[in-house]
């Protein structure tokens, strides 16, 4: 399918099954970040890329998916800042407003954060 290097760091609840969302609509570059990677064993195993380096993930990437609870959030976009810099930046971080994630060096004017539904996906 698509060419689009998709990074979706915190790969817990919401972002493993936007993983495997994006990996069963036939998106084959899908790379997930997690504290643990061996809690990521069924994403490797549908064929994305497994790491526990935020970093590197979100340097590959052309496309960020910000999946981390909101006390991780500030701390996660300042360690991608510059991996992430001038790339699309998603967020389903819960109670995140959209202006504090603008607002820092991380994130590019790209950004756009969403409400997340489990049962949408």
């Amino acid at each position: 399918m698509s060419s689009t290097r998709i990074t979706v760091i915190g790969a817990g609840t919401i972002g493993s099954a936007i993983a495997k969302s994006l990996l069963r609509k036939g998106f084959r570059n899908i790379t997930t970040s997690r504290r643990h990677v061996d809690h990521m064993k069924e994403l490797a195993d549908l064929g994305a890329t497994v790491s526990s380096d935020n970093k590197s993930a979100a340097k590959d990437a052309d496309v960020v998916i910000i999946c981390v609870k909101p006390s991780d959030a500030l701390g996660v976009l300042e360690e991608i800042r510059d991996e992430a810099a001038g790339k699309l930046a998603i967020s389903v971080a819960a109670a995140l407003p959209l202006q504090l994630l603008k607002g820092r060096p991380a994130v590019s004017p790209r950004s756009y954060r969403t409400r997340k539904t489990i049962s949408n996906m």
